[in-house]
């Protein structure tokens, strides 16, 4: 029988994984630790992975709680129902195509029993499959989160380079999962138009509004599993990643207006101003139908739209102007010609000139699909990550900066290098290493 109030709530989400789910849970069930409970959800996977989730609550129904959810599948939906009916006095989840590190759980509950604290935050180590690059965790301070105030902790990963907002990495006491997440019903008539593949910021944004205190867990105790196809690819298969960087935006503010928490800390604001970042130096990758299901997202939500104002989201008020003086449709596709525009503009004459797109990633990715739409060759990515030199992407090849110096002086005066980030913080980071490789300044584009 599972202990009815296990210290440890552990909430797995499983969808077409059958390769992956038993690593999953033998790594948290070979843990020494065993006061936890696993709340096991399916979300409507068309693969062996119900067969195999039923197979291990059966073996091991002292731990383990399966329910496979109807169809349709609800992005997020495994995560509030965890949040409903766990029993533990701490609440973590793990994706089910990842898995933990030995010895973590004992390292986690050390913790909570000697700190009480309302969040723990840890670290991650990647397992890249074969052909996918590194997934990197930001390099921590540790004595800015756990020697200072909540504020001061939560202002310093605002704007950490390289701090992934992922709900996996925060293991939360159940007093701060609130009313919000813990009594809200959730049934099939239920508005889902906002629902989108960052439901993990949201949660974190939400919750880091409801606690206090937090302490920062150096030793990784999470193994994020990276696959999958390039960013681009993705949204080429009806997956819209753009249009969801607006349903984040529109869905926090919902949230902030809807509970009357209308101050703003810096983690939220920084989460906005990346999110519409990403929308506008990607939105070029949006299709008339694409731009037309985002028109219609922005009408059903238009009070959250206008109120987005408020909140000085970094390049914000220009798409709602071309909305307000266009039209909600027409205001999209101007908004999206002109960040085509000022693009080509900033690029000037390319005659015998050699084009690089710095970083990767889904703006670098969306800057180079923009140039190929004007027929407009790139010479090649630059990336700092190790691991991507080499790698071609979209039939381009990618290389460490630091190719950029090996170049003669009369030839780097015929580079030009976009910088193309969403995260403000790192332009002048990246702008500057250019510099110090000799690249002109007149020569870098900042996007």
């Amino acid at each position: 029988m599972i202990n009815e109030k296990p210290l440890i709530s552990i909430c797995i989400a499983v969808y077409n994984l059958e390769i992956y789910i038993k690593q999953c849970l033998e790594s948290i069930l070979s843990q020494e630790f065993k006061d936890y409970e696993i709340l096991l959800y399916d979300n409507g996977s068309s693969d062996r992975s119900i067969e195999i989730c039923e197979e291990y609550a059966k073996k091991y129904s002292s731990h383990i709680r399966f329910k496979a959810l109807c169809k349709p599948t609800i992005i997020g939906r495994p995560w509030r129902m965890g949040v409903k009916e766990m029993r533990g006095h701490y609440f973590m989840v793990v994706d089910g195509d990842d898995y933990i590190t030995k010895g973590s759980l004992q390292r986690i509950a050390n913790i909570i029993m000697y700190k009480n604290c309302d969040i723990i935050m840890g670290t991650f180590i990647c397992d890249a499959e074969l052909g996918m690059p590194n997934f990197k965790d930001a390099y921590f301070k540790e004595q800015k989160i756990n020697d200072v105030s909540y504020e001061k902790a939560i202002e310093y990963l605002a704007t950490l380079p390289n701090f992934h907002s992922v709900q996996w990495r925060y293991i939360l006491s159940d007093k701060i999962l609130s009313k919000e997440f813990r009594n809200k019903k959730q049934n099939e008539n239920d508005d889902t138009s906002l629902f989108g593949r960052y439901n993990d910021t949201l949660h974190v944004c939400m919750i880091l509004n409801s606690a206090n205190s937090i302490f920062f867990m150096k030793e990784p105790f999470y193994v994020y599993r990276k696959r999958g196809g390039s960013l681009t690819g993705k949204i080429r298969k009806n997956e819209n990643i753009v249009v969801d960087f607006m349903k984040f935006v529109l869905t926090l503010i919902k949230f902030k207006e809807d509970t009357y928490i209308t101050d703003i800390n810096s983690y939220e604001k920084h989460q906005m101003d990346v999110k519409f970042n990403l929308f506008r130096l990607a939105c070029n990758l949006n299709t008339y139908e694409e731009n037309y299901e985002l028109a219609k997202l922005i009408n059903a939500n238009y009070k959250y739209y206008e109120l987005a104002l408020k909140y000085d989201i970094y390049g914000y008020r220009e798409l709602y102007n071309f909305v307000k003086f266009k039209g909600t449709l027409e205001g999209i596709i101007e908004h999206q010609k002109k960040q085509i525009i000022k693009c080509l503009i900033a690029l000037g004459n390319i005659k015998n000139k050699r084009i690089y797109v710095f970083p990767t990633g889904l703006c670098g990715e969306a800057t180079a699909e923009l140039l190929k739409s004007e027929n407009i060759k790139i010479d090649g990515f630059l990336d700092n990550d190790t691991k991507k030199e080499g790698m071609v992407i979209n039939k381009v090849i990618c290389s460490l900066p630091q190719k950029v110096s090996e170049f003669d002086s009369n030839t780097k005066k015929n580079i030009i290098v976009i910088v193309a980030t969403a995260y403000l913080e790192l332009r002048e980071v990246l702008k500057n290493q250019l510099l110090g490789y000799g690249i002109l300044n007149s020569n870098i584009i900042v996007r």
